[in-house]
Formats: C-alpha cells, sequence, structure tokens
C-alpha cells in the first residue's frame, strides 16, 4: 500500500526537517510563527464526546504512553503506516461547512482540514523512511505545567517557559498538544493535517537530529494539555 518517494523528493523532505529545526533554533520572531503553525488544533473541535463523561484517570500516563507511541512509530514508521491507513475509515462528511471530521472509536470528534489526502500523505511518508532511534526522555525538557487555565490559550505562556529554560539547558524545538488520547494524539501529531502548513509536528517526532525529548501533561481546570521539548 502506498507509493514511495523517489530519491529527489526524500532529499528534499530531509532539507525541510533541517530547515525548521535551524529556523525554530536560530529566529526567536520565525519561532513563534512555527510555534503558532504547530499548536493549530486548538482552533479545531476538541475531545466531543458523545454523551460519556470523561475519565480523567485514564490520562494520568499520557506522557510515558505517548512516548512509546512516538519511539515505536520511529522504530517501525512502516508498520504505523498501515496503522493510519487503516484509521481512514473513520474520516466522515459532515453537513457542516467544508470541514471534516474523523471519528475514532466512534467516540471522539476531531476537526481535519484536508482528511484522507493528509493521512495518505502521512503513510507514504513513513513507508519511504528508516528506522529511526528512540528519542531519550529527559526532565530538564519537561516544560512547568500552567497554574490556571487561562495561561494554557496564553500564547506567550510556553514561550517563556522555553526562554527560562534555555538558560540552563538547550532546546532545539518545542510544540503544544492538546488531545489527552494518546493514541489518538500521535496519530493527529503524524498525519498534521494542517491544510498548507502541515507537517511541522510531524518533522520533529521523525526527525533523526533531534535525539532528546521532553513531555510534560495534565489537566489544569478541566483542559488538557501537553508540552514537548526537544534536543539534539
Amino acid at each position: 500500500m502506498g507509493c514511495k518517494f523517489g530519491a529527489d523528493q526524500k532529499e528534499e523532505e530531509n532539507e525541510i526537517k533541517t530547515s525548521v529545526i535551524d529556523t525554530i533554533m536560530q529566529n526567536e520572531h520565525n519561532e513563534g510563527e512555527v510555534i503558532k503553525n504547530l499548536d493549530y488544533y486548538q482552533k479545531l473541535e476538541q475531545l466531543e464526546l458523545n454523551g460519556e463523561k470523561e475519565d480523567d484517570n485514564a490520562y494520568r500516563n499520557y506522557s510515558n504512553d505517548i512516548l512509546n507511541i512516538i519511539n515505536n512509530i520511529r522504530q517501525k514508521p512502516q508498520n504505523y503506516a498501515d496503522f493510519i491507513e487503516d484509521s481512514m475509515e473513520n474520516i466522515i462528511e459532515t453537513d457542516e461547512g467544508e470541514n471534516k471530521k474523523i471519528i475514532f472509536k466512534k467516540q471522539l470528534k476531531v476537526g481535519l482540514i484536508r482528511g484522507e489526502p493528509a493521512f495518505r500523505e502521512a503513510a507514504r511518508i513513513l513507508r519511504d523512511i528508516d528506522s529511526l532511534p528512540p528519542f531519550t526522555f529527559k526532565n530538564e525538557l519537561c516544560v512547568p505545567m500552567p497554574f490556571s487555565e487561562n495561561e494554557i490559550f496564553n500564547t506567550s505562556y510556553l514561550k517563556t517557559q522555553i526562554t527560562n529554560m534555555r538558560q540552563t539547558t538547550k532546546v532545539d524545538a518545542y510544540f503544544k498538544e492538546m488531545v489527552k488520547s494518546p493514541e489518538i494524539s500521535a496519530l493527529l501529531m503524524i498525519v498534521d493535517d494542517n491544510g498548507n502548513n502541515s507537517g511541522k509536528k510531524r518533522m520533529l517526532l521523525l526527525s533523526n537530529e533531534l535525539k532528546y525529548i521532553g513531555i510534560s501533561s495534565g489537566i489544569v481546570g478541566g483542559t488538557f494539555v501537553a508540552y514537548y521539548a526537544f534536543s539534539r
């Protein structure tokens, strides 16, 4: 299933990955623009459940669970491509405008922009890359959790925390995620269906340059948030 990219296209993908990471490192203004794109999910519908009460206890191990999933994807990318393609059966068209939605396990609804084409693209990319070494978790890369729900949606909160961290720790890239099911969160980050600006999160999660990761997560005032930080 899925066509592989040619050698020239694969080389171009690698150049894009390097460019994104270097931009984040070298230019604070551009860094803010990149992170703004990475955070597009908060503009979409988040965790719309079909009449069932959420069990917050089920997500207390998010950081550990998501790291295991991400490392498994890095080590066995072709296998995860199959999972992405199988997940396409959960994409449905709705009558609520032009947006599409993915219904995962007939419960979670998350808005998409391109839908099936983005899933197929992600699967093709995974089939075209070699196995990558797993990320090593570093506590020094864990962003402190906010004290209030307002700080989650304050665009300066994460950047301020990263600036503080950089006084003692090397941080090359970072982003925020707000889908609290580890399995679905990983799927959406790898597919990264963000229209013309897609692929930023995927590039970081599948980077061969980045070696270390910190993931902090929690529920603040009823809102789930996870912060990711990376270093080479």
